[in-house]
């Protein structure tokens, strides 16, 4: 694989290839990949990122983790602090190589 080439060159291939070949399920994929995808619920498997939810102490200046106590319903679905945990990352992939590329390191 060429390195030079970017990840957004290769799904704007991959896109217009799917186009032509009337495979509608690869292009939309390659579609939602390059513009980013619009709903959480779209958002495949691979694009959601897991967490820790960690709060500093005010007092101790530690970190901490941060734990849910009491007044969650859950019979409305996962808490907050679920929700917090697991995230979508729903931008382009250009806009997700831009954020890799100025990343300090």
């Amino acid at each position: 694989m060429d390195s030079s080439v970017s990840i957004s060159d290769l799904l704007s291939k991959t896109f217009a290839v799917a186009s032509k070949l009337d495979l509608e399920e690869m292009a939309a994929w390659a579609q939602n990949e390059l513009n980013g995808y619009k709903r959480n619920e779209e958002c495949p498997d691979y694009r959601r990122l897991h967490g820790s939810v960690i709060g500093q102490n005010a007092y101790s200046r530690e970190w901490c983790p941060v734990i849910e106590v009491g007044g969650s319903d859950e019979s409305e679905g996962e808490s907050i602090l679920e929700q917090i945990r697991r995230r979508p990352v729903l931008q382009g992939a250009a806009s997700i190589q831009a954020l890799l590329a100025n990343r300090e390191l």
